[in-house]
């Protein structure tokens, strides 16, 4: 009797087909994180973006908070549930609405309020996709932009200074380590 080779095709186990399985779901997965990215970083098509407000102080809820137009205090405070003690905020209807990117801090001294803003702190910022202004920014808000650390904060702190403000965006790529594939990574974090 001959000798015969015959080879069997191994099965596909189980566990290969959840791994296949898997992956697909994974690549998916990352397909629609990607495309909801660009989509944040382009903004809804013909959408408003949503505006992001801060507050602190003597609120029952404080932190930062997304609106559809710009807030008034009241609308924040109230957003915020209210203060701590259970004051009325009627108050507060009287001053402006807060522009992208406020923080608002209220603080208490001798029964009176005090109402004061500042940006949001980059590290919010560049989570909130709202753009930092390579024009303003200081050295810790430059830090916290993803592609610029210490040192190439200092030497666009440097071209500023020496240079003159930015007039685009494009311009960045004078200072030395920005180049047009590092400009296009930091691009949707940064404005003039």
């Amino acid at each position: 009797m001959p000798l015969v080779w015959a080879m069997k095709r191994p099965k596909h186990s189980d566990l290969h087909t959840g791994l296949s399985i898997l992956i697909l779901i994974l690549l998916a997965g990352w397909a629609i994180k990607y495309a909801l990215s660009v989509q944040g970083i382009r903004g809804p098509e013909g959408g408003n973006r949503d505006i992001f407000v801060g507050i602190e102080g003597p609120v029952k809820k404080p932190g930062v908070y997304c609106f559809e137009k710009e807030p008034s205090l009241r609308e924040l405070i109230r957003r915020a549930g209210g203060f701590r003690d259970g004051s009325n905020d009627d108050d507060y209807g009287s001053f402006p609405a807060f522009a992208q990117g406020t923080m608002v801090h209220i603080s208490t001294k001798l029964g009176h309020r005090k109402v004061s803003t500042e940006p949001l702190p980059a590290a919010y910022r560049v989570t909130l996709m709202i753009p930092i202004s390579m024009n303003e920014a200081s050295h810790e808000e430059l830090i916290a932009i993803p592609e610029i650390g210490p040192a190439l904060a200092r030497r666009i702190i440097d071209h500023r200074s020496r240079y003159g403000p930015f007039t685009a965006i494009d311009e960045l790529t004078a200072v030395p380590g920005i180049g047009k594939v590092r400009l296009s990574r930091i691009r949707p974090f940064v404005k003039i």
